[in-house]
């Protein structure tokens, strides 16, 4: 076998070192170059980084400059509409009569009255104990007094009750004497008078009133407790709500704030004073924004009592002629429909509670009758108003228009289908034959007279458009009659003379107490010279609420 020879060199030592040394040398060389190449590299990335650090800083300083102007606009608009929601800007200025756009189209008056008939009131309750004079009661401390100017517009001469155009008989009292006498209804003044007689006792010395009866005064009842009336009433709080309601019944016996002076047939007032302290007290307590002036109180009152407060101011306004209208009422009226307008709901077109809520038909029938009386007035109404309140009746009507429920189409709810029939009635949405407006009356007249006196209300008024002559009315009047002169309290020695209370049940009837019923009831008697017939007068039938003007 040839052997096989390892053909390798084996390095020497010197072969070791030298070969170290160019492994060293090939490093240092390697070393130089990589020196020379990573130095510019480094400086690069340095640049890079220090420039891209410098664009985010000044990025981030850009940013924080939007981000804080954002807010600030933001901010801004957040505390525009805080001040929108709750800032009260000073009184605005006083609305001129020779702003108010009128219709001058001559007023068809009522020229004729139904035949008088006999008295249908059958073993009619004696009235013998209504037979007294009145006294005078006190001058009332109403605070700092109100101005009374004239308005100079010559087209206001011919406006409100004093022309006939739908505040009926009521405007002078030889006027609504004689038609009671001749619709034989001249038994009711007496009763009536009694029921004034009892609201202005129990008057607050400030000018208002108030549902609940323990604050009256020992000086006005004549009882040392103040009230000795039994059912007082808890509706402390609304107390616009309750001065609207008892200057109602005074305003449509013609007792207005401006003293009227006895001559010939016509009486003089009794109740100025009281009335013009009840005005006062509601244009005090008025609070002006720039959505209008309201009467807005706490709870479920809120729009009811601006609602009713605005009413009275409205009457007030209309009943008073040409040498006594003063432009702070007018302007407080004025204010009173812009705010109606401003919180109707957007959406369905009615009134709740608060402003801009869906509606209910109860405050609904509280800001129509407001509306048609600044309509009365001359007033301003917003336009579409009235067609908004038309669509919510809609929404809420049963029996395709004669019945309507509360704030929905709830069948068989009698007070709801009063206020919507009668609202439909002064919206100009009914013609007197309208099928279902006759079968509303149907319904209502079943319903008859009742204790409750919210339902009684609406009722009478839904009721007494039908016409003296026609028998849904003639039973009515009736019942109405035989229960109110049987119920009024008739001892001229107790507190309650000339109230009434009916009893519990139906609507506030318990918490509005004696003196809701004795307002809501008074007016029941009053109501065949508060309004006209809405279809037998121009002024009060039809077209809604808007007032051509005049060219």
């Amino acid at each position: 076998m040839s052997e096989i020879k390892d053909t390798r060199e084996i390095p020497t030592a010197s072969d070791s070192t030298a070969q170290v040394a160019e492994t060293h040398s090939n490093e240092n060389d390697n070393a130089v170059v990589n020196a020379s190449v990573s130095k510019p590299l480094v400086c690069w990335f340095s640049s890079t980084g220090f420039h891209v650090l410098l664009l985010l800083v000044m990025a981030f300083i850009t940013w924080q400059e939007v981000v804080q102007a954002n807010t600030n606009v933001i901010s801004q608009k957040q505390e525009e509409v805080f001040e929108d929601e709750i800032e009260i800007p000073p009184m605005p200025e006083i609305i001129e009569p020779e702003d108010i756009t009128l219709d001058v189209t001559p007023i068809e008056f009522l020229t004729s009255a139904s035949e008088a008939a006999p008295s249908d009131v059958p073993n009619e309750p004696s009235t013998e104990n209504f037979d007294q004079p009145l006294p005078d009661f006190c001058k009332l401390d109403v605070g700092p007094a109100i101005a009374m100017e004239s308005p100079s517009h010559s087209l206001l001469l011919g406006t409100g009750s004093q022309s006939k155009d739908g505040f009926g008989d009521r405007r002078g009292t030889d006027g609504r004497d004689e038609w009671m006498r001749r619709i034989d209804r001249w038994h009711l003044i007496k009763p009536t008078a009694a029921a004034l007689y009892w609201l202005a006792a129990h008057q607050l010395p400030n000018g208002s009133w108030n549902f609940d009866l323990h604050e009256c005064s020992p000086e006005r009842t004549g009882h040392s407790s103040g009230c000795a009336c039994a059912n007082k009433g808890t509706y402390s709080e609304y107390v616009n709500a309750a001065t609207g309601m008892a200057l109602l019944p005074f305003l449509a016996f013609d007792e207005t704030h401006i003293e009227r002076k006895a001559t010939g047939s016509t009486k003089g007032s009794l109740y100025h004073d009281c009335v013009k302290a009840g005005v006062s007290f509601l244009q005090r307590e008025q609070q002006i924004t720039r959505n209008g002036g309201h009467w807005m109180q706490g709870g479920h009152g809120g729009m009811y009592g601006h609602g009713i407060a605005s009413i009275a101011l409205c009457e007030a306004f209309a009943m008073t002629n040409d040498k006594t209208k003063d432009k702070i009422l007018h302007a407080s009226a004025q204010q009173a429909l812009n705010f109606i307008a401003y919180a109707q709901d957007p959406i369905g077109g009615g009134w709740r509670y608060k402003a801009k809520e869906k509606g209910d038909t109860s405050v609904v029938g509280w800001m129509i009758m407001t509306l048609k009386s600044g309509h009365l007035a001359y007033l301003k109404i917003p336009h579409g108003v009235d067609k908004k309140a038309s669509d919510y009746l809609t929404s809420v009507q049963v029996d395709g228009g004669a019945q309507y429920g509360y704030n929905g189409s709830q069948p068989n709810r009698k007070t709801t289908s009063a206020i919507g029939l009668i609202s439909r009635m002064f919206l100009g949405d009914f013609q007197e034959d309208d099928p279902a407006l006759q079968r509303g009356m149907d319904y209502i007249g079943k319903q008859g007279f009742s204790n409750d006196a919210y339902f009684n209300y609406y009722g009478t008024q839904v009721m007494y458009q039908a016409g003296l002559d026609d028998p849904r009315w003639k039973k009515w009047d009736k019942q109405m009659q035989t229960k109110l002169l049987a119920e009024q309290a008739k001892d001229k020695d107790s507190c309650e003379f000339g109230s009434w209370y009916l009893g519990k049940g139906g609507h506030g009837n318990d918490k509005g107490g004696r003196l809701m019923h004795t307002a809501m009831n008074c007016l029941c008697l009053e109501v065949y010279y508060r309004h006209l017939s809405v279809f037998e007068n121009r002024a009060t039938k039809g077209g809604g609420f808007h007032i051509p003007e005049v060219e």
